[in-house]
Formats: structure tokens, sequence, C-alpha cells
């Protein structure tokens, strides 16, 4: 396994935050039961408890972001505004190298056209991949997975993208055993999350890396079945799925939850017993947690 990854699986039942808050201190408590802002947020406080993951770096392209997603820049600027964790997606060039680039093909967030998996590595590092962002034009390149995990301390959060499109999917095997040797130089003691939606590719890695932590990603509790069926270490849970405690409370997985970027959000997630947020904001996150419990 590349690095030093967290691979334990948490095989206690999730317990929900109201409950658990006040069986432990009845102060925090408001009269109906449930826990007082404060004592929700009380949950940022141990770094280790609750990850604050940058989404993409620093969120995605567009004109009010200076960081273009997935890029050197923004995962350079998650880690600069407190980010714990950089949460990015891979796909295979044509010549089989694992690049960082969110949708399998180009035209949204490049210069180029086409699929992502029809190009050689030089050809997309040909590309100006500023496209939509300040930074449009000023020589900002896709990167490797590699040159990624070179250029930042943060623990890295890898969704290998399998994606239903014109585009054909790469084979998973050779996928996931090309992730993994992108990350073999990589020396840094961090914790490293697989995650898809694509639990084919996230069995397919298991072999090859049994101690992996590996996280299927759902918009809906239906996700819960599969990812305890295959014996995933967790489920990473889109914010608007957030409707039942119980689900959850049943689970034996990690949760984590994408995409956090207001107070209401956050209050939500923390309320189900979270341990890693992903947000498009990581200085707002850091911000909160710095407020409620001290630099």
């Amino acid at each position: 396994m590349p690095g030093h990854a967290d691979t334990s699986k948490r095989s206690a039942p999730l317990s929900p935050l109201p409950a658990m808050l006040c069986a432990l201190v009845a102060s925090t408590c408001n009269a109906d039961g449930s826990p007082d802002g404060a004592a929700v947020y009380q949950l940022l406080c141990a770094s280790e408890r609750v990850v604050n993951c940058g989404h993409r770096g620093s969120g995605p392209s567009e004109v009010s972001n200076l960081w273009p997603e997935n890029t050197l820049p923004a995962f350079v600027a998650a880690e600069a505004d407190g980010a714990d964790m950089v949460e990015l997606d891979v796909h295979l060039s044509a010549d089989g190298h694992v690049v960082v680039i969110h949708d399998d093909t180009l035209e949204r967030t490049t210069s180029g056209r086409g699929c992502v998996s029809d190009h050689t590595l030089a050809e997309l590092q040909a590309l100006d991949a500023g496209r939509g962002t300040p930074l449009a034009g000023q020589g900002v390149r896709i990167p490797t997975l590699a040159e990624v995990a070179a250029a930042i301390d943060l623990d890295l959060n890898i969704e290998l993208k399998i994606e239903a499109s014109a585009c054909p999917p790469p084979d998973r095997e050779r996928f996931a055993a090309a992730v993994l040797a992108a990350l073999a130089s990589d020396d840094r003691a961090r914790r490293v999350v697989f995650s898809s939606f694509d639990a084919e590719v996230l069995s397919a890695l298991r072999p090859l890396a049994p101690e992996s932590y590996l996280v299927l990603i759902a918009t809906d509790l239906g996700g819960v079945a599969i990812a305890e069926a295959r014996e995933f270490a967790g489920l990473n849970l889109w914010h608007g799925a957030l409707v039942d405690v119980e689900a959850m409370m049943m689970a034996s997985l990690d949760l984590s939850i994408w995409t956090v970027n207001d107070d209401d959000d956050l209050r939500a997630a923390l309320a189900h017993d979270v341990t890693l947020l992903i947000t498009d904001h990581p200085a707002w996150l850091h911000g909160v947690r710095t407020e409620h419990c001290g630099p």
C-alpha cells in the first residue's frame, strides 16, 4: 500500500449525534432533546474526527473560482486554506498514464476536444486546463496523479472515474493497477482513500492492495447495502440524501458527505456522525473549525 493510508474499517454501528451528545453532556441539549448549535460544532474540533476535504482542490472550475479544478494550483491552494485532504478525479490516458481530470471529455475544463482516453499524456498536457477560470491561458495543465502526490503533503481522496457516456470505460483491473503504480513512489506518511461510484473498480483494486481503504460514492442510501455487501470501509453520500438517520445508525460504514458548502449542510452532516466532509470551500470549513475550536 503506497504511503501510510489508514485502512482500518470501523465495525461499531454509527450513532446519531443528538443521542450521543445528550447522553454525554445533558447541558448541551435543548428542551426538545436536540443538541444546541455549539455542541454540534464541537465535533469539528479533533482533526482526526472530521476531515476537511477540498473538492477537486478548491471547488469546480468557474469564473468566480480563481483555481481551476483538479490542477496543481487548486491543490496547493487547498493546502494553504487549511484542508486536511483533497478529493481528486482520475482517468487513464491513451498511453496508460493516470491523469487528474473530472470529466471523461475535455471540453468543459480544457482547450481540448474529445475523450480523455483518446489522447496521450503529452497531448493532454499541451492543453490549457484553466478554461472558464481567471487562470485561462496562464499555462495551467492537466496533472498526473504522481505529480499531485509530489506537490502536496495532504491526504488524498482519489475517485476512480467510470462513467456511462460515449467514451469507452477503461478495463477496471488495468485502471486500478495503474492508479496504484502511480502512487508507488509516494513515501509521504499520508492517508489514501480510493473512492468511486463504480463498485466493480473498487473490487478490482482490493486484491492488488488488500489493505486499501475503499469508499463507494452514492446519491442515495441504496449505496449502504452495496458497500456493506462488498465490505468496503465507507460510503460517500450526496448531502441531499441525508434524510434517514436510522438507516445510517444501522450501517457499519464510515460516512463522508459531498458537497458541504454552507452551515445548514454542515450541521446536517455532523448530525449523522460523519467522518469526512468534502467541500468546495476548505478555507470556510477551516474557519468554522477555528471559530469553534481555536487555532
